[in-house]
């Protein structure tokens, strides 16, 4: 509370003086959003203590990502895709290998697109689950790319 006083002095004194325009409107603003009205280090610290975002974000609906199997490079690969992020894995030896990953590049996501053959949608499963992915390739490989 100390350094509070500090920077304000009398209460009384600092409630009177008002605030001007540009502070009413910051005020204002922040009322409106929601969104707690401080530094991005305050707001940052605020974020991890609460477990929650509270910082501006991009407006609009939210990209859902998109799963696909997809021949690329002669392989068979899982094609996770969002906007114009994506990120493309090949399945070898029990584990996936990333291939190659683009984050909101429209000319490389649009390059990518021409480079590969859709097999079809893949499951959204976790990717961490190798046992469940080894038995899908495997079978996939078996029914000639039928199971996507």
């Amino acid at each position: 509370m100390a350094p509070l006083l500090e920077m304000l002095g009398k209460w009384d004194d600092f409630l009177s003086r008002g605030l001007s325009y540009e502070e009413v409107e910051k005020f204002r603003c922040h009322e409106r959003t929601g969104r707690p009205l401080g530094t991005d280090s305050f707001i940052a610290r605020l974020e991890n203590e609460l477990g929650k975002i509270l910082h501006k974000q991009k407006p609009g609906p939210k990209v859902s990502p998109e799963f696909l199997g997809v021949e690329y490079d002669g392989k068979l690969c899982h094609l996770s895709c969002g906007g114009y992020s994506y990120s493309i894995r090949y399945f070898r030896d029990g584990n996936f290998v990333e291939i190659d990953r683009g984050k909101n590049d429209k000319e490389k996501y649009l390059a990518l697109k021409s480079q590969i053959e859709t097999v079809g949608k893949a499951p959204a499963k976790p990717i961490e689950d190798t046992e469940y992915w080894r038995n899908y390739f495997t079978s996939m490989q078996e029914d000639n790319k039928q199971c996507w």
